[in-house]
């Protein structure tokens, strides 16, 4: 009697929690999931090609500007490849101490 008590009072808790939640877990992903597929189908687009993307890449020049050149081809051939946009930034040659007029390591110390 006791045990048909609790069963009772554990069936009629479940009931308000159902009531208060109509819709249970798998039936929400179920629903989201299906929205989301026909929304999908619509576009007919992945989001995740909605956007073009942009690479940027940072470069020392070369001595030989030959090379910056066939780089950028590279990097055109790259981009039409593989859908994006790439950007090649180049940094001018840094003089290094001994150019600039500083002391190198094999000058003489006078």
């Amino acid at each position: 009697m006791i045990l048909n008590r609790e069963v009772d009072h554990e069936r009629s808790r479940r009931e308000e929690v159902s009531r208060a939640h109509p819709l249970t877990r798998r039936q929400f992903i179920e629903t989201t999931a299906t929205v989301g597929l026909l929304g999908l189908l619509a576009v007919r687009q992945a989001p995740v090609f909605a956007q073009r993307r942009e690479v940027s890449m940072i470069t020392g020049s070369h001595f030989v500007p030959a090379s910056d050149e066939r780089l950028k081809e590279i990097a055109a051939d790259f981009s039409k490849r593989h859908n994006v946009h790439l950007r090649i930034d180049t940094i001018a040659h840094l003089p290094t101490a001994r150019e600039a007029g500083g002391r190198g390591a094999n000058q003489d110390r006078t």
